[in-house]
């Protein structure tokens, strides 16, 4: 078994076998061009941070760093997030995801990347290589269709108009939590352009003082990101928010999903937690004159009501 980088001529054989793993063995169109884009749209993406394992010519396991930024009190943070972690049926159990794993954190610490952050439901294998989980709540609520009538401007978003402002909302807003992703325009353009499905931003004199991505299931309406200005009322434009898309959807009744760090005043009607999010410490640094050396003060930073990943930045 031969371990090493990608070679780019070997990109369409990487995209067959992560849409061969995690599709069960079939073909899908879809889950080839979330692969895809997720490479070629992501600005700090390289060769050289997809790891393989290759038998002969067959790629048998593979393993992807995707570089950021996060915020941490105020301070931005080099992280190295973990990613399409896939290996064959029939090479499973020869440990080639570990020797993979092995390799991306050597390679964040040739870097110099502080945290690594992955989302995974294994939390005993990552557990091996030091990562922890860190449970987040999600709240859940129920909006009945054409309920509220609340007096705010709310539009589509026209991204390429909206950008500037919804930028400075986000700078503004998300960076006060810990491990939302610093985003340059160039991610803002590439990424985050082709993440988001439904927007819509809320006006005050046709100046934007809001917004927010949306994704509709076919059970519930995930919320993968909400912004607002400092000095309006954020559960009175979130509420406004849900009762538009409410109003859109052709049903009844609409289940929203969403951080617990957002505050509505729609009563919750399940609780829920995000068991996804696991945090590792790659090289130590220092936060407000404290050393980060070990885990456990990462943790122990992060565990927090301030603890936010907006599902726009999933990898």
């Amino acid at each position: 078994m031969e371990y090493r980088t990608l070679n780019p001529n070997e990109f369409n054989q990487w995209l067959d076998h992560c849409v061969y793993v995690f599709n069960e063995g079939k073909y899908s169109e879809s889950f080839r061009y979330y692969f895809k884009n997720h490479f070629i749209n992501d600005p700090y993406a390289d060769f050289d941070s997809i790891f393989v394992a290759m038998d002969g010519e067959e790629i048998a396991a593979t393993v992807r760093l995707f570089y950021r930024d996060i915020y941490l009190n105020g301070k931005k943070i080099k992280t190295g997030g973990i990613g399409e972690v896939s290996t064959k049926p029939q090479y499973r159990g020869m440990g080639l995801a570990t020797n993979l794993l092995n390799m991306a954190i050597n390679k964040m610490e040739e870097k110099s990347i502080n945290v690594s952050l992955l989302f995974a439901s294994r939390h005993t294998f990552y557990n091996m290589f030091d990562y922890q989980l860190i449970e987040t709540p999600i709240n859940i609520v129920e909006v009945n269709k054409d309920q509220k009538i609340f007096d705010i401007q709310i539009r589509d978003t026209e991204f390429s108009w909206d950008l500037k402002d919804i930028m400075n909302i986000y700078e503004t807003y998300s960076s006060k939590f810990n491990s939302t992703v610093v985003r340059t325009e160039d991610y803002w353009q590439n990424w985050v352009r082709q993440e988001y499905r439904n927007s819509l931003v809320a006006l005050d004199n046709n100046k934007i003082i809001g917004y927010i991505f949306y994704d509709v299931g076919n059970e519930r309406v995930n919320i993968k990101e909400f912004g607002f200005i400092d000095n309006v009322d954020k559960s009175l434009i979130f509420d406004a928010f849900l009762q538009n898309i409410a109003n859109k959807i052709e049903r009844e009744k609409s289940i929203f999903t969403f951080p617990s760090v957002i505050k509505s005043n729609y009563a919750s009607v399940e609780s829920d937690f995000d068991k996804s999010k696991m945090y590792r410490l790659v090289k130590s640094f220092e936060l407000n004159g404290k050393l980060i050396d070990t885990n456990q003060k990462l943790i122990d930073v992060l565990k927090t009501d301030k603890l936010l990943f907006w599902s726009t930045d999933g990898y």
